[in-house]
C-alpha cells in the first residue's frame, strides 16, 4: 500500500513570501510629558560584537544628531591612513579646544580647508615616520568614527517602537514632538 499524496489545490500556488509568523499586539501607553526616547539606526553596523557608541551630540533646533563610536584598530584596519586621519582629527580637535565634526559642527559647509604643511616643518616629519605603536601610545591614529545625520521633518513620519515577549508585541507609539526638531 502506497503512502498518501498531498494535492493542492489551484488557488494554494507558490507564495514568495509567505507568512512565516504571527504575533499578538499590546499597545502600551505614551511616554510621559517631556520624556524622549532615541531610536538611532546604524545600518552599516550590523555585527552584534563590535563596540556600542560612547557618546552622542544633538543640537535640539537643528535636529543635528552625532554619534561617536569606537574603532577596532587592531584588524582590518588601513593603520596609514588611521594614522594620517588622526593626525588631522587631532590637530582640528586641538584647534577647536574639543568642538564638534560634521556637519552639525560646519564641517564640510564652507569652512575653508586647512593650509597643508610643508615638507620641513619639524612637527610634520616627525609624526610621518611615528611608528604604530608609538602612534596609538601617542593617540595620534583615528580611534572613533563619527556617524551623522539629521531628525526628519515630524510631519513626514510616524514611528513605532516595540519589545517581544515570548510570542507577544509590545509596541509603543512614539509621537511627534511638540517643536520642529527631534
Amino acid at each position: 500500500m502506497s503512502a498518501p499524496m498531498a494535492t493542492m489545490d489551484p488557488d494554494e500556488s507558490f507564495d514568495p513570501d509567505p507568512v512565516i509568523a504571527s504575533y499578538d499586539v499590546f499597545f502600551n501607553p505614551s511616554l510621559p510629558q517631556g520624556r524622549k526616547l532615541w531610536v538611532l539606526q546604524q545600518p552599516n553596523r550590523t555585527d552584534p560584537r563590535q563596540p556600542t557608541p560612547t557618546e552622542m551630540r544633538l543640537k535640539a533646533r537643528s535636529g543635528m544628531v552625532e554619534v561617536d563610536v569606537p574603532l577596532d584598530y587592531t584588524q582590518s584596519y588601513d593603520r596609514e591612513k588611521g594614522m594620517k586621519w588622526g593626525r588631522q582629527l587631532k590637530a582640528s580637535l586641538e584647534s577647536k579646544n574639543g568642538g564638534t565634526h560634521g556637519l552639525s559642527g560646519g564641517f564640510g559647509v564652507g569652512a575653508p580647508p586647512p593650509r597643508p604643511k610643508r615638507r620641513g616643518d619639524p612637527d610634520l616629519d616627525d609624526e610621518l615616520y611615528l611608528e604604530w605603536p608609538e602612534a596609538v601610545r601617542q593617540d595620534k591614529v583615528l580611534r572613533t568614527q563619527t556617524l551623522g545625520g539629521q531628525c526628519p521633518d515630524h510631519k513626514e513620519v510616524q514611528y513605532m517602537i516595540g519589545v517581544f515577549q515570548g510570542s507577544m508585541s509590545y509596541p509603543h507609539l512614539l509621537s511627534p514632538p511638540p517643536h520642529p526638531a527631534c
